[in-house]
C-alpha cells in the first residue's frame, strides 16, 4: 500500500483530530503583597487520543488509572516548543496534568504525553 504522506511512524496525520490547549501555572505577586495564580497558554495544537489499557504497565506505574479516563495524547514534534512536565492539557473540556513524555521516534517526529485527568 503506498501512502500519500512521507510518514515514518504509524500516526497518520488525519488521526490528530483533538484539539490541545497546553498552559502552565505562574504565580505572581499583586500589588497588596498576595499571590496570583494566572494561567498562561502556551500552544494549542491537534493530536491523536489513545486510551490506557490494562496492559500498559509504565502508565500504571506513573499513577494513571483507566478508571479516571487518564489518557495518551500524541502530537507532532516542533523545533519551536517542548512540552513540560506538569503542564496543564486542555481537551474536549477536560483538564490534565502532564505526567510523562515518551518519544517515539528517533529522529523524534512524535511525542506521546501521559496525561492525567484532574476532574
Amino acid at each position: 500500500m503506498n501512502k500519500i504522506f512521507n510518514n515514518k511512524s504509524s500516526y497518520d496525520p488525519g488521526r490528530l483530530r483533538y484539539a490541545l490547549t497546553f498552559s502552565n501555572e505562574q504565580t505572581t505577586q499583586n500589588e497588596y503583597g498576595n499571590s496570583e495564580v494566572t494561567v498562561v497558554t502556551s500552544l494549542i495544537t491537534k493530536a491523536a487520543k489513545l486510551q490506557i489499557g490494562s496492559y500498559d504497565q509504565y502508565a500504571l506505574e506513573a499513577g494513571a488509572s483507566m478508571l479516571r479516563n487518564d489518557v495518551y495524547f500524541v502530537i507532532r514534534y516542533r523545533k519551536d516548543w517542548v512540552p513540560e512536565k506538569d503542564m496543564v492539557v486542555e481537551c474536549d473540556g477536560k483538564t490534565y496534568k502532564l505526567h510523562a513524555i515518551i518519544e517515539l521516534d528517533q529522529p523524534v517526529h512524535y511525542w506521546k504525553l501521559l496525561c492525567i485527568w484532574q476532574g
